[in-house]
């Protein structure tokens, strides 16, 4: 059964540190001050004082020797409950109903949304869900439907919401980073879910980001099948990442965690799990652990007419770049024909949007060391990056013949991707992001071709080439 359009399903474990800790409040007096010590001192005692329960996630008495504040607690911090809520997301969150689940029952909670997946009918939702109230279950199932993505009827590659791809062969459907019973991203809950009919033959996951990872959405397009959904290998869960696969385990998915390197095969596709570099708190400075890191997979994928390589958000950080990566992809795979990749430039530890708890895993003398580079304009992203010619190096790497950005926001099926919090920049719409490529690649004498793409458009081969299978109207036009 389809949820309403802009209904949207929350399920992820209860973080403390993340419901007690004013993050942002912090980093944003911290930048006041400048990162000087006794200043950054005063500001988080003066929170405490506030709200004692942050000291068991910070220590500020560690600020004056420059040392590391975050507790173990807040590393390591362990969950025993989730939350479930069901919200309309229209103009504003308002949730229809909310529940604290033990982690020992949060099997049933899979089952019901997997059941709620396979209901035919109203009459099996009621059943699902016998104390919910009439009103509810209208909100939630019988408002406006959600719009439909155009039907893909030929192998290809095709732009789904935000960083979601359907890779499609002549018989096995990839969906990567499904995310649109979610909240997190405007827009993405009004667009539908492959019907049970219409199920992938496997589902990718890159990493634990609220943008890339959503139970709920994983939950509603697998229901009771056994669709192989393949997600980062984690050591350890840390502030910084789950444990995808006993996570999924516990809500009665099908998870596969393969190393990085490793290939799989699922029906005539052939997966090469690619190392997730970049994304951390930060290129130069290590954490105190090394497995307290944003863990993911990038992905090679060969299809028996056309293969694509998605990288996501990823760059460069300590353990390597993805630029080394490509380059040994290509000698061992050949060149690829789509390279997909984020161009947003993300400078950590210091972004104020998306990612704003990662300041609070490096010690505090590392923050001091960064901040003069980031105020001076210097400070490297973690991700590729547009304006860095991060990209730019991808696409000399992988020899790639298309460059395609994904991973910037959802306007809706068929429109551009404009300037934004999600967007390239919030200066730059993907249009003039692409432009900007255009150029950096031609001074290069790089051959990549960068395109334009909308969400809903896609690319397929053909005895002429690869060729734009653009979205008009609720169908795909070459």
């Amino acid at each position: 059964m389809r949820f309403s359009r802009n209904v949207a399903v929350e399920l992820r474990r209860i973080s403390g540190a993340l419901t007690t800790v004013p993050f942002l409040r912090i980093l944003r007096e911290w930048k006041k001050k400048n990162f000087n010590r006794h200043a950054c001192f005063e500001v988080l005692t003066k929170i405490i004082a506030e709200q004692p329960a942050v000291r068991e996630f910070l220590n500020p008495d560690t600020i004056l020797e420059g040392g590391l504040f975050a507790t173990d607690k807040l590393l390591y911090e362990p969950s025993d409950s989730w939350l479930l809520q069901f919200a309309r997301v229209d103009t504003k969150t308002d949730v229809l109903c909310g529940f604290q689940i033990p982690d020992q029952h949060v099997e049933e909670t899979g089952r019901l949304l997997r059941e709620i997946a396979e209901a035919q009918d109203l009459d099996s939702i009621r059943q699902i869900l016998p104390r919910s109230s009439e009103e509810v279950v209208q909100s939630l199932f019988l408002s406006d439907p959600r719009e439909e993505w155009p039907t893909a009827s030929t192998p290809g590659i095709y732009r789904r919401e935000h960083a979601s791809i359907l890779v499609q062969s002549e018989t096995t459907k990839l969906l990567i980073d499904p995310i649109s019973m979610s909240r997190m991203v405007p827009n993405v809950t009004s667009v539908g879910l492959p019907q049970s009919e219409d199920r992938p033959n496997g589902i990718l996951v890159t990493h634990s980001h609220a943008d890339h990872w959503d139970i709920p959405t994983l939950l509603s397009i697998c229901g009771n099948s056994k669709v192989p959904i393949i997600v980062p290998q984690v050591p350890k869960p840390t502030h910084l990442c789950p444990n995808f696969e006993h996570d999924l385990s516990r809500v009665g998915l099908t998870p596969l965690a393969p190393r990085w390197n490793e290939t799989l095969t699922l029906g005539d596709i052939e997966i090469r799990i690619l190392p997730f570099f970049g994304e951390q708190p930060s290129i130069t400075e290590e954490c105190i652990d090394p497995d307290v890191r944003n863990w993911g997979n990038c992905y090679r994928i060969d299809t028996p007419t056309f293969s694509a390589t998605l990288l996501v958000d990823s760059g460069k950080d300590l353990q390597g770049t993805m630029a080394d990566v490509l380059r040994t992809v290509e000698k061992d795979l050949g060149p690829c024909d789509f390279l997909l990749a984020c161009m947003r430039d993300f400078r950590s530890p210091f972004e104020i949007g998306g990612l704003f708890s990662y300041f609070s895993v490096l010690r505090f003398d590392q923050l001091e060391k960064l901040w003069p580079i980031y105020l001076k304009g210097d400070l490297l992203p973690t991700t590729a990056g547009l304006k860095s010619g991060g990209i730019a190096d991808l696409c000399e790497a992988s020899k790639a013949k298309i460059f395609l950005p994904y991973a910037e926001g959802f306007p809706g099926i068929g429109k551009c991707v404009p300037a934004g919090p999600f967007g390239p920049s919030m200066k730059n719409s993907e249009s003039e992001g692409i432009a900007i490529l255009r150029s950096q690649l031609g001074k290069r004498n790089c051959f990549t071709r960068a395109e334009l793409w909308s969400p809903g458009d896609g690319f397929t081969p053909s005895k002429n080439g690869l060729i734009r299978l653009k979205c008009h109207q609720g169908d795909l036009r070459g």
